[in-house]
């Protein structure tokens, strides 16, 4: 590796190392002592100093880090896979991506179980993993595929797979021609053979209410139908749906957040959307105004959300990651509606 020679000998002002000087170690030595009686006190014969310090940093409370990583037994069956897409459920891990043979592939690895992670093959040589998502329970797995060279939904199909069953994959077929972008399900609703009522976002700004049973090795579609469909067009890239706690008696009501990133736009930008009340998804989503609207736009734009165990579910925080960075803040909705603070 090639360095440049200059390196080190710049301009270093009042660092002691610039002008004639040569940069030996004297002239540290001499910059070092130039420092306040506190800073030379700590190099004292007898260490007293240095001692008192250390006991001092040592009292500090220790900060809690935000992640902490744990590893886990890794598995090998041979192949080789080139990961694209990765998500987290219950304690299982989906993995979407390429094998050796060019074809795509959707792994499902349950990390508390002892049994070899599942290999399911949605695609072949000539189609790609667009999007995968896995519910809180671990057990409904969707994978969207469209054409490796075209982003065109037209091209696009999805896929089912579940935890334990059925074995085989199930093409969601009253999802052919959607380019699935985003995935919002009811973690309060949702089962190991029932998903209830969830959203989907597509790619042409479209929000779908969908739901899903397996029985044995069946796949029974429900519901797949257009709630609306966003003016912009833009792609529906982070969506969000909760229930909203009422008072005795009254109807249930939700709330709903959307993320839109929109490179067409001009400027290009992130579009955070919300929504409150209503007792069902025709009445809740009707048209609304972005807020905010945020520079710049990310083909992987995200929204997530975070419940403080203490706080419950009422007042999540969230973050939109953004081009320019990320948005954050906490909201706090109500079927009277919904303030955001700290953003």
């Amino acid at each position: 590796m090639d360095y440049d020679d200059d390196w080190g000998h710049g301009d270093y002002g009042d660092y002691g190392m610039g002008g004639d000087s040569d940069g030996s170690f004297d002239d540290v030595r001499r910059a070092a002592g130039a420092g306040s009686e506190s800073d030379r006190s700590l190099s004292s014969p007898d260490g007293a100093a240095a001692d008192e310090a250390a006991r001092a940093r040592a009292a500090e409370p220790k900060k809690s880090s935000v992640f902490s990583l744990k590893q886990r037994d890794g598995w090998s069956d041979g192949s080789s896979v080139t990961l694209r897409h990765a998500a987290v459920g219950g304690g299982v891990v989906v993995l979407a991506g390429v094998d050796s043979r060019s074809d795509g592939v959707v792994i499902q690895w349950d990390t508390e179980s002892a049994a070899a992670p599942r290999v399911h093959k949605v695609c072949g040589a000539d189609e790609v993993v667009h999007s995968l998502f896995i519910d809180p329970t671990g057990c409904h797995v969707l994978a969207c595929v469209r054409a490796k060279n075209s982003a065109s939904p037209g091209t696009a199909s999805t896929y089912y797979m579940h935890a334990t069953r059925p074995k085989k994959v199930r093409e969601f077929r009253e999802a052919k021609g959607v380019l699935i972008e985003s995935v919002a399900w009811d973690e309060e609703t949702v089962g190991a053979e029932d998903t209830d009522k969830f959203l989907a976002g597509a790619s042409d700004g479209s929000i779908f209410e969908a739901q899903l049973t397996t029985k044995k090795e069946h796949c029974i579609v429900h519901k797949w139908r257009l709630v609306t469909r966003l003016k912009t067009g833009a792609p529906l890239c982070g969506l969000h749906f909760q229930r909203l706690a009422g008072r005795k008696g009254e109807p249930v009501s939700f709330f709903a957040m959307a993320v839109t990133s929109d490179p067409n736009s001009t400027p290009s930008m992130t579009s955070l959307y919300m929504w409150t009340g209503g007792d069902t998804f025709d009445r809740l989503l009707q048209p609304v105004n972005p807020k905010p609207n945020l520079p710049g736009s990310l083909p992987n734009s995200e929204l997530r959300l975070y419940h403080k165990p203490d706080r419950g579910r009422h007042s999540p925080f969230f973050g939109v990651l953004s081009q320019v960075g990320i948005y954050h803040g906490r909201v706090q909705p109500s079927a009277r509606g919904t303030k955001v603070a700290d953003a």
